[in-house]
Order: structure tokens, then sequence, then C-alpha cells
């Protein structure tokens, strides 16, 4: 639908590691993280639908040094980072202690932006599609670490004419507040809004919300909603 017509593509920005069994462990995942709200996925394991690629070397480079292979779930100082209700030095200290990690925070905050790598191929040139035709927006569980760096390496926020994250929110999907934030600053009725994740709870949070909701599990998956969708 054309920019008159105010429809708004709010697309969840997500990592991945392309060597795991996506469909097991995103339900695993989802299920601790309804059985205690403090899990919560590191960025290396955003699961599903994702745009933006993961480094092989980085995975494995931080899994040496926090002294183990296969973490993947942190605690409180995470969700903390996420959500905006700590700082960056706090939130590093918190992961590293957390993870009984074998680095400084200082040496954390060096790294921690490099787990996200680029694009996956094809995506920028979607969004340039998309732009003339559509308002874009991303609505992402991000800490100012990992956004400052995608800024600076790939320019991501370019890309989008509004970005709503979660630490600047200090709410996190799939919280009822920050999808009604996303809403009250498009000035758009819900309905109007065409929301991707890959994250099954997003999905329904987005639903309740009004919003005209899709679970997609990767970049294929979410061209293919797109055609179905007739916004291709």
């Amino acid at each position: 639908m054309p920019k008159t017509n105010r429809q708004i593509n709010i697309i969840s920005v997500g990592v991945s590691s392309k060597n795991q069994n996506i469909t097991s462990l995103s339900s695993l995942i989802e299920q601790k993280c309804q059985e205690n709200d403090d899990l919560i996925v590191l960025p290396e394991m955003c699961l599903g639908f994702s745009i933006i690629s993961m480094s092989d070397e980085a995975i494995v480079k931080i899994c040496e040094m926090a002294g183990r292979k296969g973490v993947y779930i942190a605690f409180t100082f995470f969700r903390r980072g996420e959500s905006g209700k700590c700082s960056t030095e706090i939130f590093a200290a918190g992961i590293v202690k957390e993870l009984d990690m074998e680095i400084t925070p200082e040496d954390f905050i060096g790294e921690f932006p490099l787990y996200a790598k680029d694009f996956f191929p094809g995506v920028v040139e979607l969004l340039q599609k998309l732009n003339p035709k559509y308002t874009l927006a991303c609505l992402s569980n991000t800490n100012i670490i990992q956004w400052t760096g995608l800024c600076e390496r790939i320019s991501i926020g370019k890309y989008f004419q509004h970005s709503f994250l979660s630490y600047e929110i200090g709410k996190m999907k799939p919280e009822r507040e920050i999808y009604a934030f996303a809403i009250e600053k498009l000035g758009c009725s819900p309905d109007e809004i065409v929301f991707f994740d890959d994250s099954e709870a997003n999905v329904q949070a987005a639903v309740k919300a009004g919003m005209n909701a899709h679970r997609v599990l990767d970049f294929n998956d979410l061209k293919d909603k797109m055609k179905t969708l007739n916004l291709l």
C-alpha cells in the first residue's frame, strides 16, 4: 500500500548463527523464557528471521573467552541492558560476572559490537525497494553497544524512517508497552501496521496490540510472506 495510506512495516532486527537447530532450540529457549522472565537469549542466538548475519569467528571467540562452549543464555544484567536500566559499564560487568567470562568488562565492550557482522545478502536491496512505497520502522530488542556498532559499521539506521529500540524505550518485546509506544509514535491505527518477527511470543503480543503480525523463520520466509501479502 502507498505511503498515503500510512501502511507501516515494523521489522524486528536480530542476528543468527547458521549452524544451530533453529526449530528445537527456539522452542526450548521460548519455554525457558516463559518459565523464568529473567532469562533472555544472547544476541548470537536470536533465532529464525534475521536481517543481520553473525560472524562465526566471533561466536567461537566469545565462547572461548567465556571459558566454555555452548553458553547462550544470560540472566538479569542482559535484560537490564536491553531495557536501558543500567549503564554500559554495569551491563558489561554484570554479563562478565554472570557468565564467568575470563575477560574484563572493558574487553567485553570492545568485542560485543562485533557479534553482529552485516546484513544478509539481499536485505539492503529489499529495504531500498520497499522504502519508496512504505514507511519502514524497526522495533528491536537491543542495547546501546550493539546498536551503536551496527550504525557505525553498516549504517543500519538509515534504512528505516523510525527505529524503536528497547534500551531507549525502557521496555522489551513482548511487553505490551513497547508496541503501544511504537503505535503512538507512528500515529496510525495498529491494524495499518504489518509486523514481522521470528518469535511467536513477540508476534502474539503484536496481534494483541492490534497489529497485522506474522511470524517468519528467516529472510527467505520474510520475502515469501511479503509476496503473499502483496507487499512486493
